[in-house]
């Protein structure tokens, strides 16, 4: 923004040139534009859910994030409440009776809920139905768009990573960490929405649950863990905050033991 008040016709492309050349040098250039264009994407990919934002401050939190049912959704600012989601679903929804009235959990969604309060106006309109909606149609869009989040960090990571012969140590380390720190992250969420979402159609109507559905929840608890440990082996080389990136991995572990228990009931 500073760019644009200084030169309002300047181009993204010399804007992510002057960054870059100034921080990085211009050997590196390539590569690391390629990274950086991609952060958008992943970022709305991975903590972003069919076009609105599922996660508490960045956090990892699907289950009990209340406003992001409610208060947060994109489309209380938007005139008709729709999305174009692309990152492979490639489809428009409506935000309410598409988006929000399948992917939220229950309790958010009856009449004593804090979303009645928060948005009365979309219960007014009958744009959300009391129960459960996750189903395999749903869970499909969701798996589909996390798994390209994490596609597209791992491209991420990968283009930092070729410039580890131009680079000097310092600044290597700190962009291969930063993308290795976002792919985990894609990882993570990708892992924890597999089953948070495949457990909600598990122990519904087990008659309409797609096939596989057992073992792609099981796979992807094996993937928590996996992810988790990973992300163990960086405690104290990342910056904290308001925000504690490790934190989400103890909530991935509450998800996996909750489910786990869920689907031998």
């Amino acid at each position: 923004m500073k760019r644009m008040t200084e030169d309002p016709k300047i181009s993204v492309d010399r804007v992510y040139n002057e960054f870059i050349e100034s921080e990085y040098g211009n050997t590196a250039l390539l590569p690391i534009k390629k990274a950086f264009q991609k952060a958008f994407d992943i970022v709305t990919s991975v903590f972003y859910t069919l076009g609105t934002n599922l996660t508490d401050h960045s956090s990892l939190n699907y289950e009990n994030n209340k406003w992001g049912y409610s208060r947060h959704v994109s489309g209380r600012w938007i005139d008709p409440p729709v999305v174009r989601v692309e990152h492979d679903v490639n489809r428009t929804f409506h935000y309410w009776k598409d988006i929000v009235n399948h992917i939220a959990p229950v309790q958010f969604k009856s009449w004593f809920s804090p979303s009645f309060v928060e948005v009365k106006e979309v219960f007014d309109r009958r744009w959300m139905d009391v129960g459960e909606k996750m189903d395999s149609l749903y869970y499909r869009y969701i798996v589909t768009e996390k798994r390209y989040g994490v596609r597209l960090a791992a491209e991420a990571l990968s283009e930092i990573e070729k410039t580890k012969p131009v680079l000097d140590s310092v600044a290597y380390n700190e962009l291969q960490q930063l993308f290795y720190r976002t792919y985990l992250t894609a990882s993570l969420h990708e892992a924890v929405c597999t089953a948070y979402y495949g457990i909600r159609i598990y122990t519904g109507d087990k008659k309409s649950y797609p096939k596989m559905l057992k073992e792609d929840i099981l796979s992807a608890l094996e993937r928590i863990t996996l992810t988790v440990n990973e992300m163990e082996q960086m405690r104290g080389s990342y910056p904290i905050g308001q925000y504690n990136w490790l934190n989400d991995a103890r909530t991935a572990l509450w998800y996996r033991d909750k489910i786990k228990r869920m689907l031998y009931e």
